[in-house]
């Protein structure tokens, strides 16, 4: 009986000994990692590149500009930065799907500068782009155009400010106004 016990220790000694020594095959490693569940995926994400977080989310401009836009329209919109055209917009959904999934592609990869919405209900009252230098450039007059017939087409209104180094807070104030009055006309 104790040559049994002695063995079935020895036994289980050599595959603890094995499965630690054998770190390199990616069975064993899936239960030897500490955030790792047997029979469940593992949440960690191996990733050949390196991140880093950047300061803030905007530009000194689109902070100037920001707190401008804070400042005029008080507590009558939300403001949202940086939102993804299409999560504002989709393609009409009587496309065909090859010509659905082309329009959406389209957008996907481009954002608004600033979104402002209903406080109430979150719905997208119009979209603000900050025009600086870059506009100038011919690929960034076509993104541009492409970007005016996009919102226009989907009914939704969209200011366009340049960039400067102070803004008006009045001004953006008409501004927004104007085209909030002219939408609910």
């Amino acid at each position: 009986m104790g040559l049994l016990i002695s063995l079935i220790f020895i036994t289980c000694c050599a595959v603890y000994i094995v499965i630690v020594l054998d770190r390199s095959n990616p069975e064993l490693k899936k239960y030897l990692r500490k955030d790792s569940v047997p029979g469940q995926k593992s949440q960690k994400v191996e990733a050949s590149y390196s991140y880093q977080c950047r300061d803030t989310l905007f530009t000194e401009a689109e902070i100037r500009f920001y707190q401008a836009l804070q400042k005029a329209i008080n507590d009558r919109f939300l403001i949202f930065g940086k939102v993804r055209v299409a999560d504002v917009i989709t393609p009409d959904s009587r496309l065909s799907k090859g010509h659905w999934q082309g329009a959406f592609n389209k957008i996907s990869a481009k954002h608004f500068d600033f979104v402002l919405c209903s406080p109430e209900s979150l719905k997208v009252e119009m979209v603000i782009e900050l025009d600086d230098k870059s506009h100038q450039r011919s690929s960034r007059m076509d993104r541009d155009n492409f970007l005016n017939q996009t919102v226009q087409s989907a009914g939704l209104k969209m200011l366009r400010f340049p960039v400067k180094s102070e803004y008006s807070t009045e001004e953006i104030k008409a501004k927004v106004l104007k085209t909030d009055v002219e939408q609910s006309l």
